[in-house]
């Protein structure tokens, strides 16, 4: 059984004058594999110098400095730096938490300050502002936190599927209408001192189970907090 790998080289020339001759060449092996192994693929870049080949006429003259084989060279240098230090921080191995932040988002009509700024596809959610992700995989959120931010709009009701969400801290913005129903949470601290919610669903608590700290003080509700 045969792999193929790719091998990439860079082979310069070198004379007493500096670099002369710059040449790329790309070439195709075959590695094989023990029985029972599994077939891998090999991307390989090899920088080497190699003797002067001046009786071949590749010799350029010094008083003209290579530019072209100085910028191909780098052009790999770049290639095999990228290739060497590839990661996955683009990959959000949880879409759920992914799209209810996304539609959390979404509900915000006016974000003075710039705080959800970075909250886009190109970054991973556990390095979004405000976020905070556990520590192993799958990486989850576990807390919200964008208070002072001046944010002005809707919670959805999207953050209930934020299942280890564990703090969420929403205070001293401008969140109006009714707090949703947040199902099936972890949650212990529930801050939103200072926003200007009108209500309460009566259902919006009832999953969440391990209260640690609740607080709605300075909004504009009328009437108990639902209990459970």
């Amino acid at each position: 059984m045969h792999v193929c790998g790719c091998e990439a080289s860079v082979i310069v020339f070198l004379n007493p004058w500096g670099l002369s001759q710059l040449s790329i060449h790309a070439q195709f092996t075959a590695h094989t594999s023990p029985p029972g192994k599994t077939k891998q693929k090999r991307l390989r870049y090899c920088c080497a110098p190699q003797p002067s080949r001046g009786d071949q006429g590749l010799m350029s003259s010094p008083k003209q400095p290579p530019k072209l084989a100085m910028l191909l060279l780098l052009a790999l240098l770049l290639l095999c730096n990228g290739v060497g230090n590839a990661h996955c921080s683009r990959i959000h191995e949880n879409s759920a938490d992914l799209h209810a932040l996304l539609d959390f988002h979404r509900g915000i009509t006016d974000d003075p300050k710039g705080a959800l700024s970075n909250w886009n596809t190109t970054t991973h959610f556990c390095r979004w502002n405000g976020v905070t992700c556990t520590t192993t995989r799958p990486f989850r959120v576990s807390w919200l936190n964008l208070t002072c931010q001046n944010l002005q709009g809707h919670i959805t009701p999207s953050l209930g599927n934020l299942t280890f969400l564990n703090l969420l801290e929403l205070s001293y913005n401008r969140f109006i209408g009714t707090f949703p129903v947040l199902n099936n949470l972890q949650l212990q601290y529930l801050i939103m001192t200072n926003n200007s919610l009108t209500g309460i669903n009566p259902n919006a608590l009832s999953n969440c189970s391990n209260w640690g700290y609740l607080d709605f003080f300075s909004n504009l509700l009328v009437g108990p907090i639902p209990r459970n």
